[in-house]
């Protein structure tokens, strides 16, 4: 299945000793546009000769009833961010939670693959090092090489993962009734090593105050003041 765009947004707190911990938006750090599911209902669970997928296979008259959506969704927190894995390849960049938004009036609203409990858990790497850009700027985004920003970009990498497990469906129709249904026609669950996620044209950026051990104890409001005026 070809996605859409995808964003990945999350803060970097660095910690004494070279730790660090990542914060996440209060609407989940990813965001991304749906797919198209190729076939869509017809493909995922028809034909069939059990009963209840029969009399749902017959009423699919028309795209809208068959037409099935998926759209990749935070499922927490990603962790172990790696800038160095960024920079270069062949490393595990960041740990990101995710679950699949399965979409369609048959399913309903609830259908999921991955939930916060049992996620999907990606961790891309680029396939071959990026190209490293370093920019400095003033708090209200002026290009300035003395400025109280930096921004370093990493661009026109790819990526991918193929070490990720994917739990079952759950969710899917009323009660559930059709988790099984999805599971036996995509092969869920599926161990870890079976499945792979390609991301093109991956483009990071990260951005923070140039020597926030100046500006002690106002970086973070200094940072978040100029976050809001220079980069978003």
């Amino acid at each position: 299945v070809v996605t859409g765009a995808s964003d990945l947004q999350v803060g970097v707190v660095q910690h004494t000793g070279g730790t660090n911990s990542l914060v996440a938006p209060a609407g989940g750090a990813l965001i991304a546009d749906s797919a198209d599911i190729p076939g869509g209902l017809l493909g995922l669970m028809c034909p069939s000769n059990i009963p209840v997928i029969g009399d749902i296979c017959r009423q699919i008259t028309n795209g809208t009833l068959n037409r099935v959506t998926a759209t990749v969704e935070s499922a927490g927190t990603p962790t172990d961010f790696n800038l160095t894995a960024g920079a270069t390849s062949g490393q595990p960049i960041i740990a990101i939670p995710i679950r699949i938004h399965l979409q369609n009036p048959f399913l309903g609203n609830s259908c999921y693959i991955g939930s916060a409990a049992h996620p999907i858990v990606l961790r891309p790497q680029n396939v071959t090092a990026p190209t490293l850009g370093i920019q400095r700027f003033d708090g209200n985004g002026t290009p300035d090489t003395a400025g109280d920003m930096n921004r370093l970009s990493l661009v026109n990498a790819s990526q991918t993962d193929t070490t990720f497990a994917v739990p079952g469906a759950s969710g899917c129709g009323l009660a559930g009734l059709l988790d099984w249904a999805v599971n036996l026609k995509t092969g869920l669950p599926s161990a870890a090593g079976r499945n792979s996620v390609v991301l093109n044209s991956a483009s990071t950026y990260l951005a923070g105050l140039h020597a926030p051990g100046t500006v002690v104890p106002d970086n973070g409001k200094l940072l978040s003041q100029y976050w809001h005026s220079a980069v978003q």
